[in-house]
């Protein structure tokens, strides 16, 4: 049987989701696809209990670190992209942030 890891929001990932929220709310009227929106959030990352590694290493394509840390990946979820962190030892995936995929995310690499 497969191992599984379990998700970990960080409170900036959470804000994220709330900034989409209402972003959504506010631009379009429609407190509808606004859940619709983060739910799709959600579930895409709930791929990563089962697949950790499906996103991509920061490090591995780009030689750079993700605002200076170690091992973090992204997993594009439609027009977004979830920035994450596999911790083995504890069976968790951390996921930092959720970020418009638009955003340059090669501004946070040192």
């Amino acid at each position: 049987m497969a191992h599984e890891f379990k998700l970990v929001f960080s409170e900036e990932s959470k804000r994220y989701l709330k900034k989409i929220y209402d972003y959504i709310v506010l631009n379009f009227f429609s407190e509808i696809s606004a859940r619709r929106k983060v739910d799709l959030l959600l579930l895409g990352s709930e791929v990563l209990e089962k697949i950790p590694e499906l996103g991509f290493d920061v490090f591995q394509k780009t030689g750079k670190k993700f605002l200076g840390m170690e091992n973090i990946r992204i997993l594009v979820i439609e027009k977004y992209l979830a920035v994450y962190q596999i911790d083995f030892e504890e069976n968790t995936i951390n996921i930092f942030r959720f970020l418009n995929i638009k955003t340059n995310y090669l501004r946070y690499l040192r």
